[in-house]
């Protein structure tokens, strides 16, 4: 890619009918490619030599991502496992050496020197020579791990297909699903940009969170992080993003995320983006008694003999509405709020003899909170 246009150099490279399937530079700056359906390998130095191993070379019919560890070491991972490249011969492992899985999804150099993989099984360490493989018992309840990201922390972050994203942290797993405010238990590839967002694509599109709000939620100081999607409706072709090859998902130089999707590239000036920071007016629209209309002017009064009232509202935004939360309680009931996701209504019955104050609060689909939203005070119920 130059000026703004793109150049096709699978015929230069020798695999202009194969697969790429992953793409890697190694310390002398050769590139490494992985091909699909017995298509080998092909390495290309800096000065454009092409190197071809065989069409049944060891590392199988599908290679899929390519790492290169401390000792300088090429590993190869797919749909046959893992293969090691070393002093230019392959050696194929196999569960004998102690790894999980057969099917390597990704792998992932740690500043330590180690080597984090992830497959179909879940996860797999390797460190000075051996494996250690996390499963259920340790915390990592998740398979067909799709991404690996190290932060400047040294905190790991696994992605999977369906399962949520997973933090871990000093030998502790913690998971993080649609219920923790996830937009979705997608994670096909991790991004980070210069303000601390994870940057995640999925079949579903594309979605910010903060690291700081997860990093809260692991650590107890918060019960939900909030996700940033992006779509159609965002300027994406399609919100249907590709992984399963490595690397998924790159950030240039000049600080834009991209994404492979389904139909095309989508990139994303993350650095640039504008934030909503203004908190959104929130307003009781309806109030209804046993289902019938209740005025809004002053406080409601539920007698003895009604059993249940519902109290709608709204958030007045313009920017992507459908993705505003709210966040109700009813004070003198309620010990803490209760999130409720981008629902725009209350229901309560048979609520005890009482004097409460309804509150309502919302934030924007970029996280913006309005802390004092709208009330509605109930006479006696």
């Amino acid at each position: 890619h130059a000026n703004g246009g793109f150049q096709s150099v699978g015929g230069k490279y020798g695999v202009a009918d194969k697969n790429v399937m992953a793409i890697f530079r190694d310390r002398d700056e050769a590139l490494w490619l992985g091909l699909w359906g017995w298509g080998g390998v092909r390495r290309i130095d800096r000065s454009g030599a092409i190197q071809v191993f065989g069409d049944h070379d060891p590392a199988g019919d599908v290679v899929r991502v390519i790492a290169q560890d401390a000792s300088g070491t090429i590993w190869l991972g797919g749909n046959s496992g893992l293969t090691w490249f070393r002093d230019g011969k392959f050696r194929r492992l196999s569960a004998a050496d102690g790894y999980t899985g057969n099917d390597v999804l990704t792998i992932v150099a740690s500043r330590d020197g180690s080597l984090w993989i992830g497959t179909d099984q879940g996860v797999s360490h390797y460190r000075d020579g051996a494996f250690t493989n996390y499963g259920a018992a340790a915390g990592m309840t998740g398979t067909n791990v799709r991404a690996i990201y190290e932060d400047g922390d040294g905190v790991l972050w696994f992605g999977t297909y369906d399962n949520g994203l997973f933090r871990y942290d000093h030998g502790v797993f913690h998971r993080f699903s649609t219920r923790d405010g996830l937009f979705d238990n997608g994670v096909f590839h991790i991004l980070e940009d210069t303000r601390g967002n994870l940057w995640m694509s999925s079949n579903a599109g594309i979605y910010r969170v903060a690291r700081q709000e997860l990093t809260a939620v692991a650590r107890g100081g918060a019960r939900s992080v909030t996700s940033v999607p992006y779509g159609r409706r965002d300027g994406m072709i399609t919100a249907e993003c590709n992984g399963g090859g490595q690397p998924a998902g790159v950030r240039a130089r000049d600080g834009r995320l991209w994404f492979p999707t389904q139909k095309g590239v989508a990139v994303i000036d993350a650095d640039h983006l504008q934030v909503n920071t203004v908190p959104p007016p929130v307003v009781i629209t309806t109030v209804r008694v046993d289902q019938q209309a209740a005025a809004l002017a002053g406080s409601l009064r539920v007698t003895p003999n009604q059993t249940s009232f519902e109290i709608e509202y709204a958030a007045l935004t313009f920017q992507r509405p459908e993705l505003t939360r709210f966040r109700y309680r009813l004070e003198g009931l309620d010990a803490d709020w209760v999130d409720v996701g981008h629902r725009r209504a209350a229901y309560f019955s048979h609520v005890p003899p009482g004097r409460y104050r309804f509150v309502v609060i919302a934030a924007n689909r970029d996280g913006t909170w309005n802390q004092t939203g709208a009330a509605l005070p109930t006479d006696r119920i």
